[in-house]
């Protein structure tokens, strides 16, 4: 920040510094003269980190205007806590690439003592691991470790702390980069925007890049487990190499059939609906079955994109509408990803019914009911009177977030002739927060301009 020319674009792209800390934390565990670790993290690390000493640092040391400390200084308390309740003076949201510098400038202290000290230390965001020969140091550490944290109004996670002697097995010690790759699907784009590689005989069809695009979003989908995108342009997507368009619905068809066996084997169907097989074994290791789940969708959603890209045909199963149903109210912090799924279903009034049962259902999680509705609005053609049903909807709702994704899709459904549409424009104009209102009359400046998509709801709302 201090450069002449800084760029306008500085978060970096997580994936590469990820790996890059898992890699280094191998190479230190493969060394034979380390033989004990200190692992430990953070606990409620953006939710702890307060604004006093986190302003005061980038005043301090980066020599920002006053002015500008002022502004993050209002915008802090605005984004921090709950949409019902802020939390002044402290927290950031956690997510956004901003934060995750702002988290990383917050540690750069620590950073510099531990690192003066020679240790081999070694940090993700929160996640810290220190390698040593010698147990006493990093006992030691350990203690200037939560002296720090302390001082700066942050503690460390009893929890997930520990000092051990690292094990013989030293590959069980190592963080599994290959599975994370393998779980993300990720391999180098391939040239010429082509989702597919060409083979000797050629397919009918290339992958055109707005097919690139939709490989992309999926990319997103997964960051979320392991941090956050700088918003940069993904160069990376699933790799597929066919010769001829029969090997690629070959392939297809056998995945799906592979799917359908997954699915199969963990959800059972009935007259009372679809429910988990396993209950108690989700409910037991809740982290680990949303990991599960996220992978067999991302890994449905390239095999739809892939048919997409070559015109295979292939459509979302309707068999498995209430399966993703399920899991978005399962795992409820993942419910967007879900939903990206059905997205993906025809409109139907079927699917339709069971959105409007799903956003009454989730009323008590904002962030999932504001994901059905956004589903309803992008995938569903409503008629007159669902759309007045859902701005009465829109009119009672205490959530920010619902509110906002019945207005969005009111703006993307409503048409300029009908008399609804004056009743939305009106009740925008007499909208109170500042913020809410610009949004939406950008977006009804855009619709008059023929410019507004389905795509600019989605993106904006969080759902792609």
């Amino acid at each position: 920040m201090k450069e002449e020319d800084p760029k306008f674009f500085f978060f970096e792209f997580w994936m590469e510094k990820w790996t890059k800390f898992a890699d280094s934390v191998n190479n230190e565990v493969e060394d034979r003269s380390v033989a004990f670790k200190l692992e430990t993290d953070i606990t409620g690390f953006f939710d702890c980190i307060p604004h006093s000493k986190l302003l005061r640092l980038i005043y301090d040391k980066f020599n920002f205007d006053k002015n500008v400390v002022d502004l993050l200084s209002k915008c802090l308390n605005r984004w921090s806590g709950t949409a019902d309740s802020t939390t002044p003076g402290v927290g950031i949201p956690q997510g956004p690439a901003a934060s995750f510098f702002l988290g990383n400038l917050y540690l750069t202290e620590i950073d510099a003592i531990l690192i003066n000290k020679g240790l081999s230390y070694y940090r993700y965001m929160d996640d810290i691991r220190i390698y040593s020969s010698s147990k006493d140091e990093l006992n030691e550490v350990l203690v200037l470790i939560d002296k720090y944290l302390k001082s700066n109004g942050l503690s460390i996670n009893s929890k997930k702390t520990l000092i051990e002697a690292l094990g013989d097995d030293r590959e069980e010690e190592k963080i599994d980069v290959a599975d994370i790759l393998e779980y993300l699907n990720l391999s180098t784009l391939l040239k010429d925007n082509n989702a597919v590689k060409k083979g000797t005989k050629g397919l009918k069809k290339q992958v055109d890049p707005s097919s690139v695009n939709r490989l992309q979003i999926d990319i997103h989908d997964v960051e979320e487990q392991f941090g956050s995108s700088s918003f940069q342009v993904t160069k990376q997507t699933k790799e597929f190499n066919f010769t001829n368009d029969k090997e690629a619905k070959q392939y297809l068809e056998k995945e799906l059939k592979a799917f359908d066996k997954e699915i199969i084997s963990r959800v059972q169907f009935g007259n009372d609906g679809v429910q988990f097989k396993n209950l108690e074994l989700i409910d037991k290791d809740l982290s680990k079955a949303q990991k599960e789940w996220l992978k067999i969708g991302y890994e449905y959603r390239s095999l739809l994109n892939l048919s997409d890209s070559l015109d295979l045909g292939y459509e979302a199963d309707k068999k498995y509408v209430h399966v993703w149903f399920l899991v978005a109210m399962k795992f409820i912090a993942k419910a967007n990803q879900f939903n990206w799924i059905l997205t993906r279903y025809p409109a139907s009034n079927e699917i339709k019914g069971l959105l409007f049962e799903h956003i009454e259902k989730s009323k008590l999680y904002e962030w999932v009911q504001h994901q059905f509705i956004t589903t309803l609005a992008i995938s569903q053609k409503l008629n007159t009177e669902e759309l007045r049903f859902c701005f009465k909807k829109m009119k009672a709702c205490n959530s920010f977030y619902g509110q906002l994704a019945y207005y969005y899709l009111l703006i993307l459904q409503v048409k300029e002739s009908q008399q609804l549409y004056a009743s939305l424009t009106n009740s925008i104009t007499q909208e109170s927060d500042l913020f809410l209102k610009s949004t939406l009359l950008h977006y009804i400046d855009r619709k008059n301009q023929g410019k507004l998509s389905k795509h600019d709801i989605a993106k904006t709302i969080g759902l792609l």
